[in-house]
């Protein structure tokens, strides 16, 4: 209990240190002084940032349900018949895919991104947004975070299902030639590093 209440402690007096600098920074806007804003500019990910952080993101996945695999595992194991394991290979590689499906879209759902694309500075936005924000010649961006169903559509063909399945070829060739996903094209989605000026 003690721990917890100096860790509280921490983050109040953290919040209150942040607090204390942004209101002092509005104290001086308001007296005339212009302090240089940091301006993002967005360029669309490099395919190397983009494999390793995948690759990342399947070693932290792979460390993250270690416990989990021989549990998993255990349960659907059959030793009498050959057939009976290949089944059971199956279920539980499916049950890793939906697991995997599941890391991919929380993070990219509530951060914008996996755990190994914040190690390679790396995001997914809504480039339909950017795009309509250029066309229009309009500096803001209404919301480039994707939307829900744009992150689940895209995450969706981790899971084993037949017609998804085709997108496992279809994705990696279409990254290489056209330097990004077919799915992200279809919703809209772009990947970029964040280069801050």
């Amino acid at each position: 209990m003690a721990v917890s209440k100096v860790s509280r402690g921490s983050r109040e007096s953290g919040v209150k240190g942040i607090d204390k600098i942004l209101k002092r920074l509005s104290e001086l806007k308001k007296l005339g002084l212009n302090l240089p804003s940091r301006k993002v500019y967005f360029v669309r990910a490099p395919i190397f940032r983009r494999i390793l952080a995948f690759i990342g993101d399947l070693f932290i996945f792979d460390f993250v349900t270690s416990p989990l695999k021989n549990v998993i595992y255990g349960h659907f194991t059959s030793p009498f018949t050959f057939a009976g394991s290949y089944a059971s290979l199956f279920s539980y590689g499916v049950v890793l895919s939906f697991l995997f499906f599941l890391y991919n879209f929380l993070f990219q759902y509530k951060l914008g991104q996996t755990p190994g694309m914040m190690l390679l500075q790396i995001r997914l936005i809504n480039s339909g947004e950017i795009v309509d924000a250029v066309k229009m010649k309009t500096k803001t961006v209404v919301n480039a975070f994707p939307s829900f169903n744009q992150i689940f559509f895209r995450n969706i063909i981790f899971v084993p299902v037949f017609p998804l399945v085709l997108m496992w070829v279809f994705d990696p060739i279409f990254l290489v030639f056209k330097k990004e996903r077919l799915s992200d094209r279809f919703l809209r989605l772009g990947v970029v590093q964040e280069i801050y000026a």
